[in-house]
Parts: structure tokens; sequence; C-alpha cells
């Protein structure tokens, strides 16, 4: 069972980031802030650096930084007279004002790894092309466990699961990947590892352009590790990119067994839970 104390802010905001690609401007505030803590060698920065540096690539950040920090529910400000703003209190702030800011809670006392963080969910997102398909959907989850944020691609599986009921097979897959390499136990692993194989045995050789048969093979080594009581390894997904070079037969059988499975699995739609709602489930033990 995949366990975690609390569900973090920065956790919740790669969700949303995820499911609106067009909040990335989110993930920029905070790589701003991290490159000018850096380079001053402080957690504490003047907001109007941190407004300079994001001004730089979003035209729009200007007009709305408020709106922005105070979504972000990540920073502490205050004024030369010591007055703290934190959340809605962020919009009385003067725009001639001088301000200072850091990080909140547990985040300020290890920004390096705080900044890792934020850097591979800014490359995840960056490497979709925005539209909410499943093929994308698909993509992310990927991404998300070959930067090794597990705990993260499994709870975006686990929401895509309740989404799109008829692919559980796939998030499952990745959930149990995770918790293969969040556990430390090695019979939990041996555990994780095989249920992870027969999923993927249910998905072809091919899945979205994922390579599930290099998949399963890597899988198998690992579990075969384990029996000699050596080290799994770390399992990294694979695409097939050059989908052309396959010939037109394979192609098309492809995607008749995909339709075909797709429709035997068929349900009938169920309401989308809200975010908060499914957090809430995954904190108190979904997994």
């Amino acid at each position: 069972m995949l366990e975690i104390r609390e569900l973090d802010r920065l956790l919740s905001l790669f969700l949303e980031v995820m499911d609106d690609p067009s909040k990335k401007e989110l993930l920029l505030y905070l790589l701003c802030y991290v490159q000018i803590a850096r380079r001053e060698g402080s957690g504490t920065v003047e907001l109007d650096e941190l407004l300079s540096c994001a001004y730089r690539n979003f035209r729009t950040s200007r007009s709305f930084w408020k709106d922005v920090l105070v979504e972000l529910n990540l920073f502490k400000i205050w004024d030369l007279y010591g007055n703290v703003y934190k959340g809605k209190d962020i919009y009385k702030l003067s725009e001639s004002g001088v301000y200072l800011m850091t990080l909140e809670g547990s985040y300020a006392q290890d920004i390096s790894s705080f900044g890792h963080r934020v850097l591979k969910y800014w490359n995840i997102v960056n490497r979709l092309d925005g539209r909410r398909s499943l093929g994308e959907t698909i993509k992310a989850c990927v991404f998300a466990f070959n930067e090794e944020l597990y705990q993260e691609a499994a709870l975006y599986a686990e929401l895509q699961k309740e989404r799109v009921p008829q692919e559980a097979s796939f998030f499952s897959l990745i959930e149990e990947l995770c918790r293969a390499s969040l556990t430390k136990k090695k019979e939990d692993i041996h555990g994780h590892l095989l249920k992870s194989y027969k999923l993927a045995r249910e998905l072809g050789d091919v899945y979205y352009e994922v390579n599930i048969r290099k998949l399963r093979e890597d899988i198998q080594k690992g579990i075969k590790r384990l029996q000699k009581n050596q080290d799994p390894g770390k399992i990294k997904i694979e695409f097939v990119w050059k989908r052309n070079k396959r010939s037109f037969l394979s192609y098309l059988w492809e995607k008749i067994t995909r339709w075909y499975r797709n429709w035997r699995r068929r349900e009938p739609l169920r309401a989308t839970k809200p975010y908060v709602s499914i957090m809430k489930d995954y904190v108190q033990g979904v997994f």
C-alpha cells in the first residue's frame, strides 16, 4: 500500500497543471523564485525581482501576479514594517510597495529539493502538446514515472482511472510500478512487479506508442533479480516513436484489437470526481 502523510500543496499544484496545461505559468513563478534564491544565496527574495523574471517570460504576468501568488499559496510576503501577507491578504499589496518573500513551511528548509521537483514538473508539462487527449494523458503518466516522481505518477494514474475506467489496466499498471519503486521490502516489491507484469500482458505489445513488450521484459528482469536476492533496478518506460516503419497490417491489427478491447470494456459514463474529493480519498488510504 502506498502511504502519504499528507497531500502537499506542490503535489496538488502538479495535478492542477497537468489537468490544465495553460496554468503552467504557475510553475514559472516558482522557477523564477528558485533561480533568484540560488543567485542571492538566500531563501528571502524581493517580490519585484520575482515579477521581473516572470514578466520576461509571460507578457501578462504583470497584470495578474496577485492572482497567481494567491493561487500558488506557497509564499509568505512581508513589508518593511513587518506586516505579513499570505493567502488572500496578498490582494492588499501595493503596486509601488517594497516587499520581501520566502517559501512557506517545510519548503523553505530545502529550496534545492523544491527547485529540483518544480523543474521536473516544468519539463513534463513542456513535453506535452496541451491537448486533453487520452494519448497525452498516457504520455504524462509515463513522463512522471520516468522522472521518478512516483507519488505524483501514482496519484495522477488513480485520477485518470476514475475518469477513463475502460483504460484501467494501463493506469493500474503505472500505480503498481510506482508502488514497487516506493516500497523498501523485497517481498512487497516482488508482489507489485508480478501484478505489473500481469497487467502489462493485457495491453499487447504497443499501447498508445508505449513499448509494452520492452516494459514486460524489464519487469521480468526485475523479478528474476529479486529471486536471486539482488536489487531489481530502476525501470524506465520507453515509447515506439517510429510507427511509420511498421507494416500496415501490424498497424491495422493494433487498431482493431484496441477498438475491440475498448468495446468489451465500455461502461456507462460516470460523473468525474472533483480533484478535492479524490485527493481526500487518496489521503485516507485509497492505496
